[in-house]
């Protein structure tokens, strides 16, 4: 699809370019979704054929995406937001330089540089982003999650784990609400901890706690960075927490 003002939906198997086109297209699939450059100005989605009875949905205007290369975005809607789904399978999106937002029914999400909001949800997997100069919120069932995030501005983070590591990396001067959290269960063995490159204030709870199914205790933060501000908050299970100071 290329050079049109055009809103629509394309569905089945195989590939969907479009290029300078100004309106929506609407790229259904069976699963899998990895869109990628093209030529120039040519946004490409690539999906590959699956068993899947779900659909996923690939929603952009071309002109908005530039890329980690190097290569500039051509203009375009300023509001353009990528949306993806999936019913399985991974999801890899070079940049989405006005926010995102991607599910699948499991399968490692993988989110290049992006301004905006971001969201990813996983039913299992790894999801990985940054640099982000935005807000975030990554959620899996199970899997590690990475988020990097840049620049000055806001950054509130949301990121959860079903059983996984959750690794922030964060400008050194971050202002910031932590609220962060590691369950570990009883059986697992060994505790699970929360590390930082700032000093932290790190609290456990005494006692086994089985509302939640399994015994299991808690280990914590509740503290501000710098002059405080947008929240960062962690969630996982039987995994560590570690926040890492970036360059």
């Amino acid at each position: 699809v290329r050079m049109v003002n055009v809103t629509g939906s394309i569905s089945g198997y195989g590939e969907v370019r479009t290029m300078s086109v100004t309106g929506d297209i609407n790229a259904r699939l069976r699963s899998g979704v990895s869109p990628s450059k093209g030529d120039s100005g040519e946004t490409r989605y690539g999906f590959s054929s699956g068993s899947g009875s779900g659909a996923g949905i690939g929603t952009s205007s071309s002109s908005s995406y530039s890329y980690s290369d190097g290569t500039p975005k051509s203009s375009g809607s300023s509001s353009s937001r990528v949306m993806m789904s999936s019913a399985g399978g991974p999801i890899s999106l070079r940049d989405a330089p006005n926010g995102a937002h991607v599910v699948t029914g499991g399968g490692r999400i993988s989110i290049g540089s992006s301004d905006g909001v971001v969201y990813a949800e996983t039913g299992g997997g790894s999801v990985d982003i940054g640099p982000s100069r935005g807000s975030v919120q990554a959620l899996t069932g199970s899997g590690d999650v990475a988020i990097e995030l840049a620049g000055n501005g806001a950054h509130s983070v949301h990121a959860t784990s079903g059983n996984g590591n959750i690794v922030v990396v964060a400008p050194p001067d971050l202002n910031a609400t932590l609220d962060l959290e590691s369950a570990y269960t009883e059986n697992l063995g060994h505790k699970t901890t929360i590390t930082s490159d700032w000093p932290l204030t790190v609290t456990e709870t005494n006692t086994w706690d089985s509302s939640e199914g399994t015994p299991r205790k808690y280990v914590r933060v509740r503290q501000t960075l710098g002059r405080g501000g947008d929240v960062i908050r962690v969630r996982t299970v039987n995994g560590n927490i570690r926040l890492v100071k970036g360059h």
